[in-house]
């Protein structure tokens, strides 16, 4: 029989196996090497003591040493096209999933995650198999590698579908600019990074606009808040943490994406079944109704390109730049949104606060993308 490759230990020369490994196994085949090689060879038997210790650092340590370094090295146009990208993906899947558990009135949100959960483990393993992609195989160690993001990420993924299914999409888009607040506090506790003066005075007007807002609800409900409140922290979480482990792990983006989603994806039926909400799929009405379905296979198929457009934008980018410059996609949902659900309620009040959110996301992204693109040039090379 043959075994998928996903599965299985990660062997030594295998064609799956990142370039750039600092996965447990490839120390164990770098410290393997030093020692059968400093007796096989009898040039390096008088020095192999002295520099299996030396070589073993090399290969491993300044990957994670040079993690900042790493960060800088990619092209603006690359930055700004990773960005992009993860704002036309957030858009769509934001109008997609308002229009499915809004207009449509779809009784489940975690029926929603679960299809776009399930979505993305099919067509990351389909491209694994036709070579289309590489990431390590599945071990014992694999999930210890990547906690906790399995659970952060099942936790965004819900709580943040179930924000949408309850908020009007404007005031959604304000109340979400405080899991920007919350991204800069986790990079600072997690990565150990502090951003600029100019930045915390936009990320202060991001959410001075978002609380102008809010204070202006006239279809307040707090499940929908709270949800919305729980998003955030999840959002903020699971944003820095991708990026600690795409800069300290080998899986790269598909190989996290496709471990999450495989961790979570049983958990996920386990609690859908307890809480009755797959009855509750079944047994909705309109799975005859076309544009029903089209919109349901839509949200599912875009839910994994929303993950592979945020985690290659914080790959390039940061958590903080990707939580931002995701505001971005409020100019469209914001006007958009008045339309999309038949929930929003217009006021003056509520219009400018988010105005002030918008101006204050577009001016991050230019002291953000400003500050990167003249990094590299004052960091001194070798």
């Amino acid at each position: 029989m043959t075994v998928p490759k996903i599965f299985g230990p990660v062997s030594k020369n295998s064609p799956k196996l990142h370039r750039i490994s600092e996965t447990f196994e490839s120390e164990l085949f770098i410290k393997r090497d030093e020692e059968i090689g400093g007796s096989g060879s009898d040039n390096n038997n008088n020095s192999g003591k002295k520099s299996s210790q030396p070589s073993f650092k090399r290969q491993v340590d300044p990957e994670k040493a040079n993690v900042e370094v790493q960060r800088n090295e990619h092209p603006l146009w690359i930055r700004a096209g990773a960005a992009m990208f993860y704002v036309m993906s957030s858009t769509v899947i934001t109008m997609a999933n308002k229009v499915v558990l809004t207009s449509y009135q779809f009784p489940s949100y975690q029926a929603v995650a679960l299809g776009q959960i399930g979505t993305a483990i099919v067509v990351i393993f389909l491209a694994r198999e036709l070579d289309l992609i590489e990431f390590p195989a599945l071990d014992r160690g694999t999930f210890k590698r990547i906690f906790p993001l399995p659970l952060l990420f099942m936790g965004n993924a819900y709580s943040g579908l179930g924000g949408t299914k309850a908020v009007s999409l404007p005031m959604l888009t304000a109340l979400r600019k405080f899991s920007i607040l919350f991204t800069i506090i986790a990079e600072v506790i997690v990565l150990g990074s502090r951003p600029s003066v100019a930045i915390q005075l936009s990320v202060l007007t991001m959410v001075l606009g978002a609380l102008v807002a809010s204070a202006k609800d006239l279809s307040f409900t707090f499940y929908g808040y709270l949800m919305v409140t729980i998003n955030n922290l999840f959002t903020a979480s699971n944003g820095v943490y991708i990026k600690k482990k795409l800069d300290t792990t080998n899986f790269g983006k598909y190989g996290l994406l496709f471990y999450n989603s495989l961790y979570i994806i049983l958990p996920g039926v386990v609690i859908a079944e307890l809480t009755g909400d797959i009855d509750k799929a079944v047994e909705f009405g309109k799975w005859d109704n076309v544009g029903f379905v089209a919109a349901f296979l839509s949200s599912c198929f875009l839910g994994f390109v929303l993950n592979v457009s945020m985690v290659l934008c914080t790959h390039v980018n940061s958590a903080l730049t990707t939580m931002v410059v995701g505001c971005l996609k409020d100019i469209l949902i914001t006007y958009a949104g008045m339309f999309i659900g038949g929930d929003y309620i217009f006021n003056w009040i509520n219009f400018i606060g988010l105005n002030i959110c918008t101006a204050g996301s577009l001016f991050y992204t230019y002291q953000a993308f400003k500050r990167k693109h003249s990094e590299p040039s004052n960091n001194p090379k070798g």
